[in-house]
């Protein structure tokens, strides 16, 4: 009785089969209950892709902020960062030579120099800014010339910096002493100019 009920169950899951291999080329294999821990018969379909269920609602993550990834808004500050350091480094050599020859349209002539003391200030800021600038741009591009023969002389050693700073604070690969210089330029540019346009002023009012 077993066996033909066997027989009959192994009929009915070849009929199952080849109504399921038309559409994918599965596998069906049957569990008798003696060798089922469940304590009931069950049918395995291998080799074809489960079908969803139409109950579940499916999401996927879309980003809809403006950046898709956290190393796109990373690279936007840093792109923003060097647009707007080199206007600064623009603005401030355009101020400078700017007020230079304001003093000296308003205070000389071309057989002397501008006589008030305040322009004479005015000036000497001017050119310890345009000179400042100068300085910033070698010191800072022979800085950054050896971080790259840095990089360079071990790769290995770079990489493992790159891994060992990730997720932190740590500036590289720039180093402490490029920020500082770099943080000290700024100032530099931004105060000297707009402190040579001050004395301007005074020297226009007060002379």
């Amino acid at each position: 009785m077993e066996s033909e009920n066997f027989c009959r169950r192994k009929k009915t899951l070849g009929e199952g089969e080849k109504g399921r291999t038309r559409r994918g080329a599965g596998t069906l294999t049957y569990m008798p209950e003696d060798q089922n821990p469940g304590g009931k018969p069950t049918v395995t379909l291998e080799g074809v892709p489960a079908t969803p269920n139409k109950s579940v609602t499916q999401s996927t993550s879309v980003s809809t902020g403006l950046y898709a990834e956290p190393k796109d808004a990373l690279a936007a500050v840093r792109n923003d960062y060097h647009y707007w350091t080199g206007k600064l480094t623009e603005a401030s050599f355009h101020l400078s030579l700017s007020i230079i020859a304001a003093n000296w349209a308003v205070f000389g002539n071309k057989d002397s120099v501008p006589k008030s003391s305040w322009s004479r200030v005015s000036i000497a800021a001017a050119l310890i800014s345009l000179g400042v600038s100068l300085i910033a741009a070698k010191k800072m591009g022979e800085m950054l010339g050896q971080r790259i023969e840095y990089a360079e002389a071990d790769t290995e050693r770079w990489r493992a910096e790159f891994e060992a700073t990730s997720n932190t604070e740590d500036p590289w690969p720039y180093t402490k002493p490029i920020n500082c210089y770099a943080r000290f330029f700024r100032e530099c540019k931004i105060w000297l100019p707009l402190g040579a346009g001050i004395l301007f002023l005074l020297a226009l009012y007060f002379d």
